[in-house]
């Protein structure tokens, strides 16, 4: 082949050779200034950051743009960052330049002003942090430009262990999600968690949480523990403290019942009947026995007996005693009502019920108490008052106070013949408020404890009535009601006296309550309460309906007439009995 022909043949296969060169040496040339600058601008980026850590700023954002061509005269960056004020956050503004031929950074700020939205969420932030496990020690929150906020935080996490943790968590719209978190265990803290568990389980406390927190030579810890006691299960709180290494000092025991009474295995002992004038209904007891039960409840009114002083009429009641013994009943007498002669009240009217004795009189009240335990032997017990929360029942107005003499001089009184018959504080009525004429259960038994009629009673009466129908909680209601009385027995140290509930009841003369929904509602509280452990005593109230359009008006078990009402027969069902027709 011909020189020149070679020559020019071997010059094509070299033009894309030379082609890719040239355009490797075009694009390093073209593309070098611009990643020199990019190098700049993260330096001056880097460095504004770095001096708005060293002035205390949280930094939001920084933009940086190049100062003349390809940034031969330097760097500029604007920033916007959040500043702690005590217990606000500041908004700053401010720039950062980098010069090109200087390596320190001209650092300057503009202005700050208040961010209320980030000074909220800072205020906010402990109780977000609660609700995800952790104390709060320490938060600093700030906004993000219309993206949320973010917050730094330090707390504290308490379980088996004490933890000390620190981290950042990002808040947008409502979700508060912790984005990064560090914890350590806090040696001194565990150990002073673990000095007081021991104390509590050597005091018989079984503990829920301890979470101890530094303090002046040591620790101060707040405790929660449980005490199991006659089927309840109590909860305890406190506080300790314990010095460094050494054991730990418990303070007292603030013992509460729950919100509601539990529920356990039916009591197979419980006593059961019903309340009931029975003296003019003698010919229904036996119909009444049919319902399985063992106790029948009467009032047995001193002023009926004793109608002048020395001289007593006992037969009523004697009719009404021997006819419940015959039909395997034990009557339990409520006592209460003076006669006008030993009446408090100078007004007192004859066949006025509900008067409590003069003081002057108290040594009659006493001897008439003894004279009723030693005439009855085989009474089931004897209840002292019927409903002494209320004037209807305890003329004058309630008197805790004068209560607890009343129930002291009982005591006396049933003592002092020999007897060994209980001695039961008279069933209270559930109210929600005190008003005029009436205290709230809970505070009645509470101000009588006071007085010392702790120590007087055998067990608590108490009067299930709930104002809610079945579908509104209404067993749910007659569970708290036991349990505000328990909390008044746990500190008054009787927690488990016996609780005797010598009325239960709903009243188809209620607004929407029928037959239909009372026997539900009756059935559904009997099922209950008779599995909630201390509960030694249910009574219905009461056998029939009466006259009148009142609520106890529709009380009864049957009607006016003596027909069985639904409730009769579904109680009887529920007790594995047929109904009583």
């Amino acid at each position: 082949m011909p020189a020149p022909a070679l020559h020019a043949r071997r010059l094509r296969r070299s033009i894309p050779a030379l082609l890719a060169l040239l355009a490797f040496c075009l694009g390093f040339a073209l593309l070098a200034p611009g990643d020199a600058g990019a190098g700049i601008k993260g330096k001056a980026k880097s460095a504004t950051k770095s001096a708005l850590k060293a002035a205390d700023l949280e930094p939001v954002r920084i933009g940086c743009r190049a100062i003349g061509k390809k940034g031969r005269d330097g760097i500029r960056c604007r920033w916007v960052a959040a500043e702690r004020s005590g217990s606000a956050t500041l908004a700053c503004r401010g720039t950062g330049e980098l010069p090109a031929k200087r390596a320190d950074l001209r650092f300057k700020r503009s202005r700050c002003k208040r961010d209320k939205g980030g000074t909220n969420i800072t205020a906010g932030a402990p109780d977000r942090l609660a609700k995800k496990g952790l104390e709060a020690t320490d938060a600093f929150c700030w906004g993000l430009l219309g993206k949320g906020f973010l917050c730094r935080y330090e707390a504290r996490r308490f379980g088996d262990r004490t933890y000390d943790c620190r981290g950042l968590a990002k808040l947008r719209g409502k979700r508060f999600k912790l984005r990064r978190k560090k914890c350590d265990v806090n040696a001194p803290a565990t150990a002073a968690q673990g000095s007081v568990g021991s104390a509590l389980a050597a005091g018989g406390l079984k503990p829920a949480s301890i979470q101890c927190r530094p303090d002046t030579g040591g620790f101060k810890c707040g405790w929660r523990a449980l005490r199991g006691s006659g089927g309840w299960t109590y909860h305890c709180e406190g506080t300790a403290k314990t010095g460094a290494g050494g054991p730990a000092n418990l303070g007292p025991c603030n013992l509460s019942a729950p919100e509601k009474a539990p529920l356990g295995p039916p009591n197979k002992s419980l006593h059961f009947g019903v309340n009931e004038g029975w003296g003019t209904m003698l010919s229904e007891i036996d119909r009444a026995a049919r319902l399985g039960g063992d106790t029948l409840r009467s009032t047995l009114v001193w002023a009926s007996v004793e109608h002048s002083p020395g001289k007593y009429y006992w037969g009523h009641f004697d009719k009404i005693y021997s006819r419940m013994l015959a039909d395997g009943h034990r009557p339990l007498f409520v006592i209460m009502g003076a006669p006008c002669w030993a009446a408090a009240n100078a007004s007192c009217k004859l066949g006025e019920g509900g008067h409590p004795p003069a003081p002057a009189h108290d040594g009659k009240w006493r001897q008439f108490v003894g004279k009723v335990a030693a005439r009855y032997p085989q009474a089931r017990g004897l209840e002292i008052w019927n409903e002494p929360n209320l004037d209807t029942f305890y003329r004058g107005g309630p008197n805790p106070a004068r209560y607890a003499q009343l129930l002291r001089l009982a005591r006396q009184g049933v003592d002092s013949v020999g007897s060994k018959l209980p001695v039961i504080f008279g069933g209270l009525a559930p109210f929600n408020k005190a008003r005029a004429g009436q205290i709230r259960h809970d505070d009645f038994l509470r101000k009588a404890f006071q007085s010392g009629a702790a120590k007087y009673a055998d067990a608590i009466g108490h009067h299930s009535y709930s104002g809610r129908r079945l579908r509104d909680g209404h067993t749910e209601g007659l569970r708290i009601q036991l349990a505000e009385l328990k909390d008044v027995m746990i500190d008054f140290g009787v927690p488990d006296k016996p609780l005797w509930i010598t009325e239960l009841g709903q009243s188809t003369a209620q607004k929407k309550v029928g037959q239909k929904e009372q026997a539900k509602t009756i059935a559904r509280a009997y099922k209950a309460l008779r599995k909630v452990p201390g509960v030694d005593a249910l009574i219905m109230h009461r056998w029939r309906d009466t006259k009148g359009k009142g609520p106890e008006s529709g009380y009864g078990l049957t009607t006016k007439s003596g027909k069985a009402k639904k409730v009769l027969c579904k109680l009887a069902k529920t007790r594995g009995r047929s109904c009583p027709k």
